[in-house]
């Protein structure tokens, strides 16, 4: 059985507990089978990760650089996604080079310069289930993983309406077409031939009722009107309640999408009162102050 480790520095804003070191056992053999785990601090917010695999699915050797790539990717939204706080890779100033043997060692100048207050991280059982995932939950992952990255509430929506249409694409029962009908609860007629060729007329299902599976009635709502104001470019009408409506919507997406993911992992559900409060954007303000020069009558 082919045998390796990798190893990934993370900057995130937890506090490991002692819960963090049980044992954590799978009925599952993913492709990328993990055998031992050892997280560490290395500094305020800084841990290096160290994961020895079994890759039984692997020939030839070390897996490629690319495989690589994409499994790192995968680990960090894992991360992020136990314990819902941002996680970013020490990427400033990285440099790749090989080492002895078939290894290869990255070193960064440093972690990029962030601040949020800490998260108890208590167990890394997501990281382990979620090796098994089908790859389109994988994909999920990853944009939650940006959403939770992005400090900008904007951004952060984004990823996460790719994030919910994403699963509603894989998971939603509604598809294909139907006919228009009036949208009179007392008539509901329905059209199904054009009145003038006689041809069959149908109108695909539209995103409202194909994620209604996903998202409870008054999100969806709010969701879809979003959604359509800045993927269709009318951003003016959003900024008229953005800051104190959209950090709200994100925050309830994010449980949503957790939830609905992490209950594939057996993992148990979250309310919005436990989300870390590492997902609140930190207040920025910026103070400008200058002399003016003395008059001396003269523009």
């Amino acid at each position: 059985m082919l045998e390796f480790w990798f190893q990934i520095d993370l900057a995130m804003p937890v506090e490991m507990t002692v819960e963090l070191q049980q044992d954590i056992t799978a009925a599952i053999q993913p492709r990328w089978r993990i055998t031992k785990i050892d997280m560490r601090r290395l500094e305020q917010g800084l841990f290096r990760l160290r994961l020895d695999i079994a890759a039984q699915d692997c020939e030839g050797g070390i897996p490629e650089e690319t495989d690589l790539v994409r499994f790192r990717d995968l680990v960090v939204s894992l991360v992020a996604f136990s314990t819902m706080v941002p996680v970013q890779l020490r990427s400033k100033g990285i440099f790749d080079f090989p080492v002895d043997g078939n290894q290869r060692k990255q070193t960064s100048l440093g972690p990029m310069n962030y601040e949020f207050p800490a998260t108890p991280m208590s167990e890394l059982r997501a990281l382990v289930l979620g090796l098994a995932m089908e790859p389109e939950y994988a994909s999920v992952l990853h944009f939650l993983w940006e959403a939770l990255n992005s400090q900008l509430p904007l951004y952060r929506f984004i990823n996460l309406a790719v994030a919910v249409e994403l699963l509603v694409r894989h998971d939603s029962r509604v598809h294909g077409s139907h006919h228009p009908k009036c949208g009179s609860a007392e008539c509901d007629y329905q059209l199904d031939k054009c009145p003038k060729c006689g041809r069959c007329w149908l109108i695909p299902s539209t995103l409202r009722e194909r994620a209604a599976f996903l998202l409870p009635d008054d999100q969806l709502q709010r969701f879809i009107t979003v959604r359509n104001q800045v993927f269709h470019g009318l951003l003016d009408r959003l900024h008229r309640d953005y800051p104190e409506d959209l950090p709200a919507l994100n925050r309830s997406l994010l449980v949503t999408v957790r939830n609905y993911v992490g209950e594939k992992m057996g993992l148990s559900a979250i309310s919005k009162d436990r989300m870390s409060i590492a997902l609140d954007p930190p207040d920025i303000t910026m103070s400008v102050s200058y002399t003016l020069p003395a008059s001396d009558g003269q523009l």
